[in-house]
């Protein structure tokens, strides 16, 4: 079946080949293309290189610095234990008989660099996690292994949570509907749903989801990470492989380890080295006996939380079309964030849901609640939730998180016709924006594309990590800082998450303190790249009908990666060129909202990428020994636990 495979990939292979023949021929010609200038699939790219392209930006004097900050940390450590050693034996030996309980260059890690900067992280607040927060203050103790907290409280301004909508706040945020299921249904159902019962608001909320996507049915978890870690492996087992990002997060990692596939891990939002992953996994086969996959499931996310970066979905859906392989989306950060309707990134990239066999996503972020889901045809959602761990001996989500969630989708999908969840939706793409463009021409250094509502600031150096999260907080704005190893280790960063919730005056505050903070810790790097960062094309938008269009929100392709980085660099010169050819509101507004997003029509994108790959094709069919999704997922082989190491954790 695996020849199978490979015949089906080589289009000069004709039936009368033997399997061999036809195994070989394409093993040669994926190393032909591989290799050879013409070759329109690039070589796979290994975790390692992942974030090369980013580190190529990086000016080599902030590179050098940051290492230097690393070795003199850890220089400065190791002599502080070897006096330790000396003179506190008793802190640093293991009594007589005992073995260590932990690994000495973690246990180095933590006591050195960690708990010297704990105070940046899992701060404690008393009050709800809107657009303004309470945060509790702590003290350090003497050996700084413990934080106490104090009777102080700061009024911050809340730049690190996930409240994309604004249905974090009280009131504003929640609904009637929430105090009614609490008098009806309680706080929770006290025993796993296929033990005893669901209550009918998870029942209601699961019909909600699966329309709201477009698809035949959903089942819901009463836990994010848990959707991903213990519904993936009902979806594959031993003998499938998977396809996963190199910076999807750790729930996928968990959930794709415990499955037992194999793994193979493709360039973070690289189309190419996923098909040249895809082409050698078929190829190959199953270790040792060279069999068939029984299934192949890409895993990608919508919006990647750490870099701030939108997922190239249509490029990823055409190789799934074209090798017949299965596709999990996991929506998190991007359901309800993205989209002119919340939909995510698939009305987002003007792609059918169709095309996207699982949709997952998580309550967390949009909906300011808790849980996940996962979407699908009516088959695959009956074997998950009859035999996956999430569903089968955890409890269900609370009525009262259901209620609330469901009538955030009713908003969004406007039922109510109070046009709300529109205008939620439209506050945090104007806020994205322009928070973005102003930490640009503030000279700070950030990644990630535009309309996303996360930000990354990118700060380097450690020491610089602590420093940036201690002086916001002084001057009442709360962040989350970021560094090693959820990060590379020179990647450090600031990740700014934006809110509908947000006001003007809100987002002007903040950036008057990035300001100050950025001027005294040095970090305005765009500034220290010089003509790199300057502008490069003062007429980039000039053509008033796809300004129009942007007012009349056609759906429109997003800008490609190229697209958007000509756009970061010149966006002082399209103010200009924008404002001095029309004074109307409408077209000075869409002029801006064109300034972070160029859109251009590029309706045979998918159809082009297909093209672009050589005579290995099977012409967006699925190979002739690949059966129904639904029949594949719902008749899949016995699953047991495997750890591999081949996946980069992301924390």
């Amino acid at each position: 079946m695996a020849r199978a495979h490979a015949a089906a990939l080589g289009a000069a292979a004709t039936s009368a080949q033997a399997d061999a023949d036809a195994a070989g021929s394409l093993a040669r010609s994926a190393a032909t293309a591989k290799t050879g200038p013409s070759a329109s699939v690039a070589p796979a790219k290994s975790p390692a290189d992942v974030h090369r392209s980013q580190e190529d930006e990086v000016p080599y004097l902030i590179l050098f610095m940051t290492y230097a900050s690393y070795v003199g940390l850890i220089v400065i450590g190791y002599v502080r234990d070897l006096f330790g050693q000396l003179f506190k034996r008793e802190e640093y030996g293991t009594e007589a008989g005992f073995a260590p309980l932990v690994n000495g260059k973690e246990d180095f890690y933590t006591r050195r660099m960690y708990q010297r900067i704990q105070d940046c992280w899992a701060r404690p607040i008393c009050s709800t996690p809107g657009a303004w927060i309470d945060v509790v203050m702590r003290r350090a103790s003497r050996d700084r292994k413990t934080l106490c907290s104090t009777n102080a409280r700061a009024h911050c301004l809340n730049l690190g949570s996930y409240n994309y909508l604004g249905y974090g706040e009280i009131p504003g945020g929640v609904n009637d509907v929430v105090y009614d299921a609490m008098h009806n249904f309680g706080i929770g159902v006290p025993a796993p749903a296929l033990g005893a019962c669901q209550s009918a608001a998870v029942t209601s909320l699961e019909r909600t989801v699966a329309e709201f996507l477009g698809k035949e049915a959903a089942v819901v978890s009463g836990m994010g990470f848990a959707t991903n870690a213990q519904l993936i492996p009902a979806l594959v087992g031993p003998g499938c492989v998977i396809l996963s990002d190199a910076l999807n997060h750790s729930s996928i990692v968990v959930g794709a380890r415990l499955s037992g596939a194999r793994i193979r891990v493709f360039a973070h939002n690289d189309a190419h080295s996923l098909e040249a992953e895809l082409r050698e996994a078929i190829v190959e086969g199953q270790p040792h006996s060279g069999e068939p996959w029984n299934k192949i499931l890409i895993i990608v996310e919508g919006v990647y939380s750490m870099e701030g970066e939108v997922c190239e979905l249509a490029e990823i859906v055409a190789v799934k079309k074209k090798y017949g392989a299965y596709l999990y989306l996991d929506e998190a950060h991007s359901i309800g964030a993205l989209g002119a309707t919340g939909r995510g990134v698939t009305e987002y990239a003007g792609v059918n849901p169709a095309d996207v066999d699982i949709l997952m996503g998580t309550f967390t972020k949009s909906f300011g609640a808790v849980g996940g889901y996962i979407a699908s045809d009516q088959c695959v959602i009956d074997r998950v939730r009859y035999t996956a761990a999430g569903c089968v001996n955890t409890y269900p989500m609370s009525p009262v998180c259901a209620r609330h969630v469901e009538w955030v989708f009713h908003q969004l999908d406007d039922r109510d016709r109070s046009g709300i969840g529109g205008a939620k939706i439209k506050s945090l793409r104007d806020n994205s924006i322009y928070f973005r463009q102003r930490l640009e021409e503030m000279g700070l250094l950030i990644y990630g594309d535009y309309d996303s509502p996360v930000i990354p600031i990118m700060l380097f150096q450690p020491g610089k990590i602590a420093a940036f999260s201690r002086e916001c907080l002084k001057r009442q704005v709360a962040v989350v800082v970021v560094g090693f190893p959820a990060t590379p280790l020179i990647l450090s960063r600031a990740r700014i998450c934006i809110s509908a919730a947000h006001t003007r005056e809100d987002l002007d505050m903040a950036i008057e303190v990035f300001d100050e903070v950025s001027e005294l810790l040095q970090i305005k790097y765009r500034r220290k790249l010089g003509a790199s960062a300057s502008s490069s094309s003062s007429s980039r938008i000039t053509d008033h009908s796809k300004v129009e269009a942007c007012v009349r929100n056609e759906r429109l392709a997003p800008p490609s990666r190229a697209e958007q980085v000509a756009a970061r660099n010149d966006n002082h010169a399209l103010v200009e060129a924008a404002g001095n050819e029309s004074s109307s509101p409408a077209y000075q507004k869409a002029a801006s909202m064109a300034l972070s997003a160029p859109y251009q029509r590029r309706s045979t994108k998918a159809n082009g990428a297909m093209e672009e790959l050589d005579h290995h094709e099977i012409h967006g069919d699925k190979s002739p020994d690949c059966v129904g999704f639904e029949h594949r997922l719902c008749n899949g082989v016995c699953r047991s636990v495997s750890v591999s190491d081949t996946m980069t954790l992301r924390a």
